[in-house]
């Protein structure tokens, strides 16, 4: 039994700032270990069934909101806790992966023109391509649709179709393969089991 500080509304806002700093430690640092000796994953049939589509990654993007929304709109401590330390699971356990077996699917997407255009080149800019299996965004958008579906009414549905549309695009945008994917559920539902955390919170 461990024994963790419950996510509370008082300090939620310290959290996800200590968590999006684990969370770019973790990943540009398995990055930056792994990604000379990273495995190319090929294009299968069934991911080529699937049409790239470059304006999708406004959809891949919007997860940078649905996280943080997920958060501020919750007021249940063990909930937040829960999804809190999924997240923070998912992420030590994918960037383990990310190490131990680096992937890649290189970076081939571009738009023609405008302001998605500029967003691909700065996207590209910050991005790292070496740490595709698990997905790690499917991961985290996964935990946060079920935290935000929580709360009832319109967001049942509403978070749950949009996670579902962020885990298109990472195939639509070709940052990730359906193995990716689907490692990335995996992931999550694993990382949501293992921080049932009502037993375990020290407030």
């Amino acid at each position: 039994m461990i024994s963790l500080p419950a996510i509370t509304p008082g300090n939620r806002l310290a959290a996800l700032g200590l968590g999006y700093l684990l969370f770019c430690l973790c990943y540009l640092g398995s990055h930056a270990l792994s990604y000379a000796r990273a495995n190319y994953l090929p294009l299968t049939a069934l991911d080529a069934l699937i049409p790239a589509w470059p304006a999708s990654l406004w959809l891949y993007l919007s997860q940078f909101l649905l996280l943080p929304l997920a958060f501020m709109l919750e007021r249940d401590s063990l909930r937040l806790s829960r999804a809190y330390y999924a997240m923070l699971a998912a992420t030590l356990i994918s960037c383990t992966i990310f190490l131990a077996w680096p992937t890649t699917v290189g970076q081939e997407m571009r738009a023609i023109s405008g302001w998605t255009q500029q967003a691909w080149h700065w996207f590209y800019q910050l991005d790292v391509a070496g740490n595709c299996f698990p997905s790690l965004h499917v991961s985290l958008a996964s935990l946060a649709a079920w935290l935000l579906a929580g709360r009832g009414g319109v967001w049942r549905l509403l978070a749950p179709g949009w996670a579902a549309l962020i885990m298109l695009s990472v195939l639509t945008t070709r940052q990730h393969r359906l193995v990716d994917v689907l490692g990335g559920l995996c992931v999550a539902a694993l990382c949501l089991r293992l921080a049932d955390t009502k037993p375990r919170l020290a407030c």
